[in-house]
């Protein structure tokens, strides 16, 4: 494990560039993610609540008008109402509890898949909208591993309970011995922040074994034990990674809430201009009135959080993406899978598909490029400078008379020998 060259901003500014220019773009496996994980629960749930209040409401609603009307029940006829009135409530409580369970499950696997995304969107290896499934191929491994992590953190956080209370005890023994009071309520704020402050560290120590579980062939409790090593020492990192996504939470959750709490104020007023139209004065209020109305007010509040959840859902499709992608990062940094977080390189060129079936051993002949001449070279321009000029010609001096040429005068012949004389 390396940490020398962790930079949080570093980390960040890569998670958010591995997001830039992949295919497909994070917000669609994303928003199946959130489907499945999150709406869909909450979707069930809703329907849930919704069939058990109305099966309730209408038995007190029975109950009342006859209480009303002055109608005298013996113990067997009271009985029976109470049963029928608890019935629906236990049906769909046992329903309740059991489709809890399903979708709790699929929760924790879905979030191992998506987990498994985020590891690939960090590497900036290719990436599809199925990887969000990847856990259903380890939900085993998955499923145990969190209900151990439940488990410990659940016994530790029972311990931290119990050490609280004996501590608040002898504190507020020793403070009413000294006569004073005072410091009870500074006292419970302590506590409490430091109850807070021990679960955030107990959910980060084993906030690794998931990713092990995925890059890994290991078990329930070696991928726990990995983690505990792994975050030893990296905690308060990892918590100010965690802080510094605060703002954007908030964020969401400030949309969720003004959207939300403004369609109720639509609904409750919707709801008294139907009773003012309606004419009925409120102490004149049947059963059937209250029941019609109590649908109509859970149907707009129902609706409302509907429409607060959709009118965040484009902020959720960036920052869950970016989040998860900082998480996966900081977990390879920490085993030493990624010691330098440089921002990734731009998108990797395209590739197009090679030939297949009986043409993959047909050989390709390369593809001809005709060999234009090479273009002749221009010829320098000729400056000036640079042009011969034929060198001028001396003027022919003057000739004077002194210097006429005048013709040789021709040397006499030379005289013939005479032959020698002859002796007589």
């Amino acid at each position: 494990m390396n940490m020398m060259n962790y930079d949080r901003t570093t980390l960040k500014e890569r998670a958010r560039a591995s997001m830039r220019g992949i295919q497909p773009r994070p917000w669609k496996p994303t928003l199946v993610y959130l489907l499945i994980a999150s709406i869909l629960p909450m979707v069930v749930s809703m329907i849930t609540q919704m069939v058990s209040s109305g099966g309730l409401l209408g038995n007190m609603m029975e109950l009342s008008a006859r209480l009303d009307a002055g109608y005298y029940m013996d113990e067997a006829e009271l009985t029976a109402l109470v049963v029928k009135m608890m019935s629906p409530v236990m049906a769909t409580g046992v329903l309740s509890f059991f489709v809890s369970i399903l979708m709790s499950l699929v929760q924790t696997v879905m979030g191992y898949g998506y987990k498994g995304y985020s590891l690939k969107l960090y590497r900036g290896e290719q990436t599809a909208v199925k990887d969000v499934f990847s856990g259903f191929y380890m939900a085993g491994r998955a499923i145990c591993t969190s209900i151990m992590v439940g488990i410990f953190t659940t016994l530790w956080m029972l311990l931290a309970a119990v050490l609280a209370v004996c501590a608040i005890l002898i504190l507020t023994v020793a403070l009413a011995a000294a006569g004073g009071s005072g410091g009870l309520t500074l006292l419970f704020i302590l506590v409490y922040l430091g109850i807070i402050a021990f679960a955030v560290f107990i959910s980060h120590r084993y906030s690794l074994a998931p990713y092990f579980i995925l890059t890994t062939d290991m078990g329930t409790m070696d991928a726990i034990r990995e983690s505990k090593n792994a975050m030893r020492g990296s905690i308060g990192r990892r918590f100010m990674l965690d802080l510094s996504f605060l703002g954007w939470g908030l964020l969401e959750v400030l949309i969720i809430c003004v959207v939300m709490y403004g369609g109720i104020f639509i609904t409750l007023f919707a709801v008294g201009f139907n009773m003012a139209m309606s004419g009925v004065a409120p102490e004149y209020i049947d059963a059937a009135m209250t029941a019609s109305l109590m649908t109509q007010f859970m149907g707009g509040f129902y609706i409302s959080l509907v429409v607060g959840i959709l009118a965040a859902l484009p902020l959720s499709l960036w920052l869950t993406p970016y989040q998860s992608a900082a998480e996966a990062g900081f977990f390879l940094i920490v085993t030493g899978q990624d010691d330098a977080p440089a921002a990734p390189q731009s998108a990797p060129e395209y590739i197009p598909p090679q030939p297949s079936g009986i043409w993959d051993n047909v050989p390709t002949p390369p593809p001809f490029t005709p060999t234009a001449p090479a273009p002749e070279a221009p010829a320098a321009p000729v400056t000036a400078e640079e042009t011969p000029t034929p060198a001028p010609e001396a003027p022919a001096a003057p000739v004077t008379a002194e210097e006429t040429l005048t013709p040789a005068p021709e040397a006499p012949a030379a005289p013939e020998e005479e032959p020698p004389a002859q002796d007589p």
